[in-house]
């Protein structure tokens, strides 16, 4: 797993090699694993690949791997979910240039907020002149 987050740290090329390797599908079984540090390495992994050009990014969201990044940034321990938050904070700034990515990524970044207003209570009033309130 640390080999390739470590030739995702590379170039473009390296990585895409990778992506055409086939990595992406073992990325989201591992995502699902039992064990905190195997699903930080797999969010460390992805957010290296999302750091790199839409193309990529785009590659990231085919393999169906942002739902479950989403997941883990609700319930993950505090380490998995900053790595996964750097692959979405990655993802949404390098998917600037390309239309659907922002669509795709703005809707599900409205269900993790309707997800952590749920588990938390706490939700967002723009209309209120407290922008945050407790239900």
């Amino acid at each position: 797993m640390r080999t390739i987050g470590n030739i995702v740290t590379g170039d473009d090329a390296q990585t895409q090699t990778v992506i055409t390797a086939g990595a992406l599908p073992a990325l989201l079984s591992l995502l699902s694993s039992g064990k905190d540090a195997i699903r930080k390495e797999a969010c460390w992994t992805i957010s290296n690949i999302t750091a790199g050009p839409a193309t990529q990014i785009g590659s990231i969201i085919e393999a169906n791997l942002i739902p479950p990044l989403i997941e883990i940034l609700a319930r993950g321990d505090f380490k998995t979910k900053k790595e996964a938050c750097w692959a979405l904070s990655n993802a949404t700034a390098g998917g600037m240039q390309n239309p659907q990515i922002i669509q795709y990524l703005s809707l599900l970044l409205l269900e993790l907020d309707l997800l952590l207003t749920k588990l938390t209570g706490i939700w967002y009033n723009k209309d209120a002149s407290s922008h945050f309130a407790i239900s």
